[in-house]
């Protein structure tokens, strides 16, 4: 089935564990009227991120009526930044509704979806936002285990609950991955890193799952 940054894979995974949803789906469809896409509360599918030749990481802007996607989850670290959207997104057993400058960093593995919601009409308003997806081997198996590497391989278990990026840091890595899509060869590698050292290097970072 594909989605707007990969596929469901429906072949058996294994089990992640410690990542049920415990929310309350009645709950849920009380706080969005219902809008809780029926799959949530249920097994996350695998998602495949589809991995093109000349990248060692994924970088999508999704323009349109949705974010075209389940509730799932992948092997790749997340950010996602929400330029226009009206929703809201479950990111482990966390829910919070979208707004403009929205920026999330899902921790590999930890099931997640994000959700427009739909006018009274039944039409889907607009989304645009910037996803970018990666393996932490994206830079090479031993790049983490360099000394200046330190307090990333810290942020990344930290990640692992998702992080919800606020205050300054959230402005400076706004900008940064606004220019990401336009930037190509080792710049675009560059600006991945300078991305990820602002963020171990900041202390605007929330826990979101518990």
């Amino acid at each position: 089935h594909l989605l707007a940054g990969g596929w469901t894979d429906a072949r058996p995974q294994p089990e992640i564990p410690g990542r049920a949803v415990g929310l309350s789906l009645v709950l849920l469809s009380g706080l969005f009227a219902g809008k809780i896409p029926s799959n949530v509360g249920m097994k996350p599918a695998f998602e495949r991120t589809p991995q093109r030749q000349w990248e060692s990481f994924h970088c999508e802007v999704v323009h349109g009526a949705s974010y075209n996607a389940t509730w799932h989850f992948h092997p790749e670290y997340q950010l996602t930044l929400v330029l226009k959207s009206r929703g809201y997104r479950l990111v482990g057993d966390n829910l919070t509704p979208l707004r403009p400058g929205d920026l999330v960093w899902v921790g590999a593995n930890l099931p997640h979806v994000w959700r427009e919601e739909v006018d009274r009409d039944g039409t889907r308003l607009a989304v645009h936002a910037i996803i970018v997806r990666f393996l932490d081997t994206c830079l090479g198996r031993d790049f983490l285990d360099i000394p200046e590497a330190r307090p990333l391989r810290r942020l990344l278990k930290r990640a692992q609950r998702g992080l919800h990026v606020t205050g300054p840091a959230r402005d400076i890595v706004a900008a940064k991955l606004k220019r990401l899509p336009g930037s190509s060869g080792l710049d675009r590698v560059a600006d991945l890193l300078s991305i990820l050292e602002t963020l171990a290097q900041s202390e605007d970072l929330q826990p979101i799952a518990s």
